[in-house]
């Protein structure tokens, strides 16, 4: 058995001889245009004080603890090293999705 796959269509042969070839193009489409964070769905409306309030604590403390690395990094020079520098680029990477996800999710 073989198989020949392009981006537009699979062709096969299996051991009998039989050969099929499936279209792929008409039906493997997706697209996305809009993208909605819509929060909890299905939670209890007597419960969206304190899950706003426990989001907002991880905001904070999420903040808090990317800054405080932020600021050691700046300051000190012995962590002007390449692992650093990557785990720096995590700290900036958490604090903007962070900033974009979990406002939207709290209001």
């Amino acid at each position: 058995m073989w198989i020949v796959w392009d981006s537009t269509c699979i062709a096969s042969h299996n051991h009998e001889g039989l050969y099929s070839e499936f279209n792929m193009s008409a039906t493997n489409q997706t697209s996305v245009k809009e993208f909605f964070i819509v929060g909890f769905p299905g939670l209890h409306p007597m419960y969206f004080g304190l899950t706003s309030v426990l989001l907002f604590f991880v905001y904070m403390f999420t903040l808090v603890g990317n800054g405080i690395f932020l600021i050691l990094f700046i300051t000190d020079r012995s962590l002007h090293k390449p692992m650093y520098v990557i785990i720096l680029n995590l700290v900036v990477s958490d604090v903007l999705f962070s900033t974009t996800t979990l406002p939207k999710i709290i209001a």
